[in-house]
């Protein structure tokens, strides 16, 4: 990030070059990315329905399954309430 160096009258005389080291934070992600698509690939290979919600019930993943058995998009399935399709037991 660079900023202009400026005298108490607030004339520039220099430029300020402010860095941050990031290496780790992006390593990091890619990690969680790759993470991710692995995942996704071995739900959608499976049988089963395979959902991921959070505390309040709000579906954060559906795989391949859920999608095909409803006939729905990840988004439309979500909001009709995937838990309504689900037996009690399991929810």
């Amino acid at each position: 990030m660079y900023e202009p160096l400026r005298e108490a009258d607030g004339t520039a005389t220099g430029v300020m070059a402010l860095a941050h080291e990031i290496t780790e934070q992006v390593l990091s992600r890619k990690k969680i990315e790759e993470s991710e698509v692995h995942f996704r690939l071995l739900a959608d290979m499976m049988p089963a329905k395979i959902s991921n919600a959070d505390a309040t019930r709000n579906a954060t993943y559906l795989n391949k399954q859920w999608l095909e058995f409803s006939g729905l998009n990840f988004e439309e399935l979500k909001d009709f309430g995937y838990h309504k399709m689900i037996h009690p037991d399991e929810v």
